[in-house]
């Protein structure tokens, strides 16, 4: 399965760079659900909650498409078809965090691509990222980065302008 979405990956690398890096990214996410999993992640009975690949994939794409909106536990768990309780379990056996803290940190990933393309402000980049205000995500932003996003959108964009005179 990965063999194959590699190779449609290096085939758009030329032609389709964003989305060949978007699929990538997807691909990195899955490796969780794939790798053998310790024996602290197994329950007591040999059982290991994980997300099956396609499941991986299926969250993973509908946080991605639904970032600027409210995204609820329950719509994660129906879109693995899986119950919430045991969706949780198995979400956080594969990614390593629990859905909440990764929606988070999609969306601070999603902020820095727009805090490094532009000048919007930064209100708009909070709801264009599903943050219900500017101070909300300061917040998540300055936790995940070590940085507040005014200041990381200088930073970067002074790094950018410097490859650029280079």
């Amino acid at each position: 399965m990965i063999d194959v979405a590699l190779i449609d990956v290096g085939k758009l690398i030329l032609t389709e760079p964003a989305e060949a890096r978007h699929r990538l990214e997807q691909i990195i996410a899955l490796l969780p659900a794939i790798s053998v999993q310790k024996d602290d992640n197994r329950e007591p009975n040999g059982s290991s909650h994980v997300l099956a690949p396609w499941q991986a994939l299926k969250v993973q794409s509908f946080i991605d498409a639904h970032l600027s909106e409210p995204i609820q536990i329950q719509s994660l768990a129906a879109a693995a078809r899986l119950s919430t309780s045991y969706f949780f379990r198995a979400f956080k056996g594969t990614f390593g965090t629990a859905p909440h803290h990764y929606v988070m940190q999609r969306r601070t990933d999603r902020a820095k691509q727009h805090l490094r393309s532009g000048e919007e402000p930064i209100a708009q980049v909070a709801l264009n990222c599903g943050f219900s205000d500017q101070a909300h995500f300061s917040r998540v932003f300055a936790r995940h980065t070590g940085l507040p996003p005014s200041a990381w959108r200088r930073l970067h964009q002074q790094d950018a302008s410097a490859a650029l005179a280079n």
